[in-house]
């Protein structure tokens, strides 16, 4: 009575939708995600876990042992790498790099 290919159309009918549905969702939340991590790391300061803010333009040292005026995370003058973490300056609490997640 049916042919051999009706129930794969079917299948497929009914599965479309939850695969664009699916789709949709995760394009969502990547674009969600990369838009925080831009937004973190565009902004002049950065607050650690705590709460406090810090700001991210000033003298810093880097762990090859050279001071630099700029952003705490642009690559070091010296040895050309970024920092990866810096120390909340009122509780001493690690505060990632926002570029670390783009």
């Amino acid at each position: 009575m049916f042919s051999k290919g009706v129930p794969r159309v079917l299948l497929l009918c009914l599965a479309a939708p939850w695969i664009v549905l699916w789709t949709v969702w995760r394009f969502a939340r990547g674009v969600r995600a990369r838009g925080r991590a831009f937004r973190g790391a565009l902004s002049s300061t950065i607050r650690c876990p705590a709460g406090h803010a810090n700001t991210l333009d000033g003298r810093w040292a880097c762990r090859c042992g050279a001071t630099f005026l700029g952003y705490a995370f642009a690559p070091c003058p010296l040895c050309k790498m970024p920092a990866g973490t810096i120390s909340c300056g009122t509780c001493s609490l690690t505060i990632l790099s926002p570029h670390a997640h783009l």
